[in-house]
């Protein structure tokens, strides 16, 4: 059989790593075993070492999930919003929600997207939100604080001379009580996570604070917010995102010092991130504002890159390289069947290829048509150069290795201890 590879380029430089690879997963049907291994990210049950991290690392695709309801959702406020101006009585209540709703759940979703990027899978899906509401509270604080000093007759483009520091000062915070209340390593890419939960905050804070205090025409203030929720995917989130994680990659053995913070890199990341909100505050044009959300974009791939380098150290992201995990490399390799009717059979294999299913005249391994989240052809365990691997045959509901979810055809190398779950948490394997 044909394989196909989804991770066809290396971590090993930087540059490698591209939007084909980051969306992989993203719009591929996910069941719920899915959503409860994610939901267990950054839990004490959950908890991985470095040598394993990039295994059991899932690539993102919880933030499209949730992207899809809350769109469906917001297509229903405004249709009802706009039913209202034409026949009244529900407008002004729908109005206030799709004045305050878009702009938040836009920067939310893209927050959920950066999480989703933590390898390390350190961070819980609480923590992220913590993160979120506290970043935001110190940004409110802090900004509110360095309005003092200004004039309150600057134009609104000197804004960000006093954002930006507000936002910094929030991440700083947030990374050191990573640091040394939570007792984690820091690493370049928890800077990511962390930049995204506090410049999330400050952009849904700012949009609801225009929504609050704006009056006058109510369909020109909704038509305003949608645009910035809009416009959310290259502002805030990713100038907070640029220096925060320029802030992480420069840890000293996964601390945060003062030469973590006062660094080329990071002033680098910073000013370019105000140059960058100065000049978006500076134009009214909306295809310029176009031009500097896909500016940002590019901005935003170019400190994931540096991330994931910073995790993988010269390693391989494509689980199938030696370097990523310890291979099984008995010549002979024994499978223990757990849950449904084959619970306690156990076969063996020397070299032949152990095809696992519901299929009678191709598995080795046959289940029951009536086997829950199991495929006719669900996965197979092959010898490939004298090392062991199981590889997904396009299963309809997935196949997990210690609950990291196989791409399509990936060959994943298996050891002693294993365990090998077929679509749910009632049928798995066990290499013995």
């Amino acid at each position: 059989m044909e394989t196909k590879e989804i991770f066809s380029e290396s971590l090993k430089e930087k540059s490698s790593v591209s939007w084909k690879d980051i969306l992989s997963q993203s719009f591929v049907k996910h069941s719920q075993i899915d959503i409860e291994n994610i939901m267990q990210v950054g839990t004490h049950s959950r908890q991985v070492p470095e040598s394993r991290m990039l295994q059991t690392w899932h690539r993102p695709w919880l933030w499209w999930t949730v992207a899809k309801y809350s769109l469906i959702l917001l297509a229903i406020l405004y249709v009802l919003f706009f039913i209202g101006q034409i026949w009244g009585g529900i407008a002004v209540t729908i109005s206030h929600m799709t004045m305050i709703i878009p702009p938040v759940v836009i920067p939310g979703i893209f927050m959920i997207f950066v999480w989703e990027l933590n390898v390390p899978q350190n961070i819980s899906f609480i923590s992220l939100w913590l993160y979120f509401l506290v970043g935001g509270l110190i940004c409110f604080v802090v900004t509110s604080i360095l309005f003092l000093p200004f004039p309150t007759d600057l134009p609104s483009s000197f804004a960000s001379f006093r954002e930006e520091p507000a936002k910094l000062v929030a991440s700083v915070l947030i990374l050191f009580y990573i640091q040394r209340v939570k007792k984690q390593k820091i690493y370049g890419i928890t800077g990511l996570v962390v930049g995204g939960a506090v410049g999330a905050a400050f952009s849904g804070i700012e949009s609801v604070s225009y929504a609050i205090n704006s009056s006058g025409d109510a369909l020109v203030m909704v038509t305003n917010q949608f645009v910035r929720a809009l416009l959310a995917l290259g502002g805030h989130t990713i100038w907070c995102t640029a220096y925060t994680t320029a802030i992480a990659l420069k840890n000293e053995n996964g601390k945060i010092t003062a030469k973590s913070i006062i660094n080329p890199m990071v002033i680098g990341a910073f000013v370019f991130s105000t140059v960058l909100h100065f000049t978006w505050n500076s134009v009214t044009r909306y295809i310029f504002y176009l031009g500097l959300v896909v500016v940002n974009i590019i901005v935003l791939l170019y400190w994931i890159r540096r991330s994931f380098s910073d995790i993988v150290k010269g390693r391989s992201i494509n689980s199938q390289n030696p370097s990523v995990n310890k291979h099984y490399s008995a010549k002979m390799i024994t499978v223990r069947c757990n849950g449904d009717v084959l619970s306690g059979m156990s076969w063996q294999s020397k070299g032949e290829p152990l095809i696992i299913g519901r299929e009678k005249n191709k598995c080795s391994i046959c289940y029951s048509d009536n086997s829950k989240g199991v495929s006719r052809e669900h996965c197979q365990i092959v010898m490939k150069n004298g090392n062991w691997y199981v590889q997904d045959l396009k299963s309809s509901y997935g196949t997990y290795v210690n609950g990291r979810r196989l791409n399509q055809y990936e060959f994943f190398p298996i050891k002693s201890g294993d365990n090998i779950f077929l679509g749910s948490k009632q049928v798995w394997l066990t290499i013995m």
